[in-house]
Parts: C-alpha cells; structure tokens; sequence
C-alpha cells in the first residue's frame, strides 16, 4: 500500500492544475446554495427554515446538480448505488473534477457491484486531483471490479454480507444543499437512454437540515467496509503497474448532451418548485414486470415516494420488498408540508390525488402534467409467476 501512495502523490503534482486562489474557489454564481444561506440566516434555534423543491424533470434534476457543483465553495459529498462510465456518468465526473481542481474537497461513495467497472479508469480518477477522493462500498474480495466466479464464491462463503448493498442516493454541497431521491449516475435516469428510460424523482433540500445529512454521510464514509481506491487490489495493482506516469482521467462526455444539460431550465428557488419532463413519446409505462409485446423506447418507473393524508410526502430510495427492508441501506427524507405534499401527490397520480382537507382532487402545481400517459393490465402467466417469486426471495 504504501508504494500506491507514492505513486498518487507523485501523479497529482504532474496532472493537478493549481486550486483557485480566490476567496470563493472561483465558484459559479448558484442559486439554490444563496437559497440556502438565505436559509440559514433566517433560521434560529426555536425556528428553523428549510426550503424544499421537488424534482421530477430529467432535465431539471441534472441541471440543478451541475449548478450546485459548479456553485460549491468548500466541500461536495456524493452517496449512491450505481455510477455507469456513460453521458451522464462522465458529465457528472468531469463537474466534480473540474470542482476537485479549483480545491473544493470532493468525496465520492459508490457501491461497488454496479459502480465505476472500469479498473483503470479508476486508476487514472485517483490520479486526477489530490482533492478528488473516492471510495467503493463493500466491495467483493476487496476488489473493484467483481468476476462471475468471485461473485458466485462470495455467496457461498459470505452470502449476507456479499448481498447487502448500499442503496442510498445523496448529493450535498457545502452542507447547505442535499439532494436526495431514486436517481443513480446513468444516462437512463435522466432522461438520455435512446432504449429505457426511467421516471424518477428527487427532492432538493436547503437549509439547516442538510446537516443531518452531512452526518448521515459521514457514518458510511467511515465504515470500515467503504475502502479508498489504493486499498482495492486491483486498482492498486494497476497504480503500480502503470506508476507515475500513467493517464490521469480525461472527461468524455458527449458534447451535444452536455450542452443539453448545461442548457436545461433550472428549477425554481422556491418552497416548491415542479416542472413537467419533456419525454420522448410513451408507449407504455410500467410499475411491475410485464411482457414486452411492441417495439420502440421503453419508460418505466423508479420514483419511490408516498403521501400521507395530504400532507405528509416521503421521497428517497426504499423499496417496498425484502431487499429494501432486511438487506440494503436506504435513505430517504420526510417532509410535513401541504403545499409540497400536493405538488408529490400530483406527481404520482393526479387522478386519484385528493385534498385531505375538502375531500376534491389537488390542484396540480403550476404549469405540472403528470408524466404517466397510462397504466398496463397487471402481468399474467410466466411474468406474474415470476414477479410473485421474486418478491420473496432476498436475491
């Protein structure tokens, strides 16, 4: 280990461009983080005032988080389970290194299954920044990438630990704003898969309540089963391999698609701010397995969120089946609020969406279309029977 961190030390001071020397770290102007000291100016200590806005737009919901990293003056933290090596996945990247370069402290934690599969590109991520730093969530045989045989052995040999996995979605910046919800670093969570593609939702939270979030953040970066890329055999054997001299990481985001996402409405720094995804056209949406019959773009649903009465509205990554509940860790924010409750119960079904108050339906949020065009008959035969089968099995 201790040769891997000569290794770093010696990479970072040729491929690390100075930090900014300004004040700010040369900080893009952001709104959503002058909300969020608005915020905490605002607040005392018998009155705390938090800002929430809901993020259902693809667009919306990726623009917002390059704002706020582009904005960051000291610190960005990021939690989830899958980060894929495409546009978005390589979009993201490159905004926090560009943010890890003019010194803000940038932390990643990934589960390692479904996250970065590339060995030497992670290689070449440890040597981009002194200040970019990236853990994998209890990795297999403490390896980045996983082989069928490894997998398979670990099961056998460690079959609860090897199947617990960190399911948890956060961004926070500064630890003023937090962005928690379904969406992973793929394309087809924000809107950019030509196949599938996912209807997903966030909340943003800002104001004192990201602390919590910091320090729900800091719990997992801690653990002991969260390991640093030099402390990944295979990553640390492509490190020593390569030496001082190997690649530092060079972002290739499609440059169409990041003037797409550059270019998208930000949302509104409001109490509740909800805009309507523009998507390709729907042939059918889908919250259960079901037999694929037609050709063309799939959509299909990984929102988890739930109202209560009308006002109580629960948005994070909790599944309702055995995973969820015995085996993953989830996180997920509860929000007592009926203006924001309203916005969430029309987001998720307008139709049967009602007032806990007057009984009537709930006014939809300005300018708000509900992106589910219609539901599909539940599955029958072979799809239901293994629909029913995997809902009790923890695998």
């Amino acid at each position: 280990m201790r040769a891997a961190r000569v290794v770093l030390t010696q990479s970072h001071a040729l491929y690390a461009p100075p930090p900014c020397a300004a004040p700010d770290h040369c900080a893009a102007p952001a709104a959503l983080l002058e909300l969020a000291r608005a915020n905490d100016r605002a607040s005392t200590a018998t009155a705390v005032r938090n800002s929430a806005i809901l993020l259902d737009d693809p667009d919306a919901a990726l623009a917002a988080r390059l704002n706020l990293i582009a904005g960051a003056r000291y610190s960005i933290d990021v939690q989830t389970y899958l980060w894929s090596f495409d546009d978005v996945g390589n979009l993201m990247l490159a905004a926090l290194l560009r943010a890890a370069q003019r010194g803000m402290t940038v932390r990643i934690l990934a589960d390692q299954l479904f996250s970065f599969p590339d060995v030497g590109t992670l290689a070449a991520l440890a040597r981009s920044s002194p200040h970019l730093h990236i853990r994998l969530y209890n990795p297999t045989f403490d390896e980045a990438h996983t082989q069928p045989l490894q997998w398979a052995a670990g099961i056998v040999c460690c079959y609860f630990r090897c199947n617990q996995r960190m399911h948890d979605k956060l961004l926070l910046v500064d630890g003023r704003v937090g962005i928690v919800g379904g969406r992973n670093y793929e394309n087809r969570y924000f809107g950019w898969d030509p196949s599938l593609d996912y209807l997903d939702r966030d909340v943003l939270l800002a104001g004192p309540m990201a602390r919590s979030m910091r320090r729900s953040f800091d719990v997992f970066w801690h653990n002991p089963r969260a390991l640093p890329l030099p402390r990944l055999r295979d990553v640390n054997q492509s490190l020593r391999a390569t030496g001082a001299e190997g690649p530092a990481w060079t972002p290739q985001p499609s440059a169409e698609m990041s003037a797409q996402a550059l270019g998208a409405a930000m949302p509104q720094a409001g109490a509740v701010a909800s805009i309507a995804p523009e998507r390709a056209p729907v042939l059918l949406v889908f919250d259960y397995p079901a037999p694929l019959l037609t050709s063309g773009p799939r959509i299909s649903l990984h929102a988890k969120s739930y109202v209560i009465d009308g006002r109580i509205a629960v948005i994070g990554s909790h599944n309702f089946d055995p995973r969820s509940d015995h085996y993953n860790t989830e996180n997920g924010v509860v929000i007592d609020d009926t203006a924001f409750a309203s916005a969430a119960c029309w987001a998720i079904f307008p139709r049967r969406c009602r007032s806990s108050i007057s009984g009537r339906s709930a006014t939809p949020p300005t300018g708000r279309k509900n992106p589910i065009a219609r539901r599909c008959c539940p599955a029958t035969g072979v799809s239901a029977s293994a629909t029913n089968r995997s809902a009790i099995s923890p695998m």
